[in-house]
């Protein structure tokens, strides 16, 4: 199935892409503030305890909105240079339905499937 972004479908979906951009910018932001004022000096072991894991879940949330602002940073360098709305497994076109879904899709959900195959195998693709 060959297939190609209309423009609008390309304006709406970077439109997406940076607003998702600026929503994540923030959000790091305020994590990187929250991880600053999580301390360590209480008193009692079960208000440590608490705090560490707090700590623990504002870096994981950090770690994870991070990894995405850098997909989506990929995906508008990919629009930049033309190339956005292709599979970088295959080079065939990813479809629209999946790119409003994930609009930092890299791969067609076919080579997605492949991909997630060969990490549960063990194999690289």
């Amino acid at each position: 199935m060959k297939f190609q972004l209309t423009d609008e479908q390309r304006d709406e979906l970077k439109k997406k892409l940076e607003e998702l951009r600026a929503a994540l910018v923030a959000s790091i932001e305020e994590r990187r503030g929250e991880e600053r004022h999580i301390t360590h000096d209480v008193g009692d072991e079960m208000d440590e305890a608490s705090l560490e894991g707090t700590a623990a879940m504002t870096s994981k949330l950090l770690e994870r909105d991070v990894q995405q602002l850098g997909q989506i940073d990929r995906a508008l360098h990919k629009m930049r240079e033309g190339t956005y709305g292709l599979c970088e497994g295959t080079g065939l076109p990813i479809g629209y339905a999946r790119l409003k879904l994930y609009p930092w899709a890299r791969f067609s959900a076919e080579h997605q499937e492949e991909v997630a195959r060969a990490q549960r195998s063990g194999v690289g693709v």
